[in-house]
């Protein structure tokens, strides 16, 4: 995952400077179909805007508009009011841009991913469970937010729920203590098949339900340098990663490089 900072510096909300401290997160969809992250980000950088969300999440790209990282989370303008107060007191905020047209599907996986590796990263960052993720037509429900339908006008037309949604990033909370016994290992340096015995520590940088998702950050990861990276099938999930370690301290070397350039990385252990 490669998460783009682009602040809004001229946008209202910005300005504001206000600091929150996350309890959970909103899922919110963009309800302008055809117009993806870049454009959004661009049309929100000016005065008189008065809202503003904390991340843009398309099929390609993942642009955070407003700071949103652990000590450092601003409070967003994202979803108004309800009738026991605001979420935007404690709730970080994704925004999934939506296609031209909603049913297709294609483009809803890959932003569906997206966000959902996301969520998971936000969810490890300020030490929320999945439980704490709504869209803002539950925020509503719940009192806590304006009158908006997403995202509930948009996943049920493939066949998704915010409960499949908040299963799928617990599934990547979980992951990221992975103890399989998977045999694939890799070619990472440090590595070595020898006749050794205990773990192999690996450095994951995703984890997909699509295989084309998956396919196509390895194929970045090859194209950056990262010559060893591959995908392995575990859990239901296409896992992209790295390396095959004796050493934890070897990979943890390799996940912090990695994590300097952007991705998100974990590491996972097992034979």
């Amino acid at each position: 995952m490669n998460i783009i900072k682009q602040y809004v510096t001229q946008n209202d909300c910005y300005k504001a400077g206000q600091k929150i401290t996350p309890r959970g997160c909103m899922v919110h969809s963009t309800a302008t179909p055809g117009v993806m992250a870049q454009a959004f980000a661009l049309r929100w950088n000016q005065p008189g805007v008065e809202k503003a969300v904390h991340f843009f999440v398309d099929d390609a790209d993942i642009i955070e508009i407003l700071p949103c990282e652990a000590g450092n989370a601003w409070r967003a303008w994202h979803c108004g009011r309800g009738s026991r107060g605001s979420g935007n007191d404690t709730l970080v905020s994704l925004e999934m841009c939506e296609s031209r047209d909603l049913k297709d599907k294609a483009y809803f996986d890959r932003v569906y991913e997206n966000a959902a590796e996301l969520a998971a990263h936000l969810a490890r960052t300020f030490g929320f469970g999945a439980e704490d993720i709504i869209c803002h037509s539950e925020g509503y429900t719940a009192g806590i937010a304006s009158n908006h339908a997403d995202v509930m006008h948009w996943f049920p037309l493939h066949g998704v729920s915010m409960d499949d949604f908040r299963r799928d990033v617990k599934n990547r909370l979980e992951d990221k203590t992975d103890e399989d016994g998977d045999s694939d290992e890799g070619s990472g340096a440090g590595g070595g098949a020898g006749e050794q015995t205990g773990p192999l520590y690996r450095v994951q940088a995703g984890a997909f339900r699509s295989r084309e998702n998956a396919d196509r950050l390895c194929s970045q990861l090859k194209d950056a340098g990262y010559s060893d990276a591959y995908v392995k099938t575990a859990g239901g999930y296409y896992k992209v990663q790295l390396g095959a370690f004796r050493s934890l301290e070897n990979a943890d070397r390799l996940s912090q490089q990695l994590e300097k350039k952007g991705y998100e990385t974990y590491i996972v252990n097992g034979r």
